[in-house]
């Protein structure tokens, strides 16, 4: 009910997190945790959301923690897309680089399985769709910059890691295949 709150208050903003970040962090994580308990809730913000042209977020985060199930849970996303949304963009909360794009080869069938065919990056604050396995177009030094931490000073065994999106606080990856 907070979130429908600050939703209808503040929407200066492209895209939505965390919406079930609660399940992450209670005590009986997701083991008692069901879409269907709050769906009147969830869907309202959901729609909400649509309304306002805001995207959501799909985070790997969940699979690191051992959820068994990116955020937000794949009931949502479904529900998401069956309401008619269409923007949604890729994060992984990679506070360290070993959780840079974590579990990012599982997105693409995420993605498939909630009816999505594309991903969303955001260019000046405008969405762009890109199919899986499409390089987006970005800023050379972005690309160059980013190449080079993960794939030659963290080691990570593939050059297919590439930036979508990013901010003055967080950099969205991609997985491409």
């Amino acid at each position: 009910e907070n979130i429908l709150e600050c939703l209808n208050a503040y929407t200066d903003f492209d895209v939505f997190g965390h919406v079930d970040y609660i399940v992450r962090y209670g005590p009986t994580k997701a083991e008692n945790y069901s879409y269907q308990k709050y769906q009147e809730i969830l869907n309202e913000i959901l729609k909400t959301l649509i309304s306002k042209n805001i995207g959501l977020e799909l985070n790997t985060a969940g699979l690191k923690y051992g959820l068994g199930f990116a955020h937000p849970h794949m009931d949502i996303l479904k529900k998401y897309r069956e309401f008619g949304g269409e923007i949604i963009t890729v994060g992984s909360d990679g506070h360290k680089p070993e959780h840079l794009a974590y579990d990012f080869h599982k997105v693409p069938s995420i993605l498939k399985e909630a009816g999505f065919h594309y991903y969303t990056i955001f260019k000046n604050r405008k969405p762009e769709f890109i199919k899986p396995g499409t390089v987006p177009t970005l800023s050379p030094g972005w690309s160059l910059l980013f190449f080079y931490r993960c794939y030659y000073r963290y080691g990570l065994d593939s050059p297919a890691w590439l930036p979508i999106s990013f901010s003055e606080t967080e950099l969205c990856l991609s997985y491409q295949h």
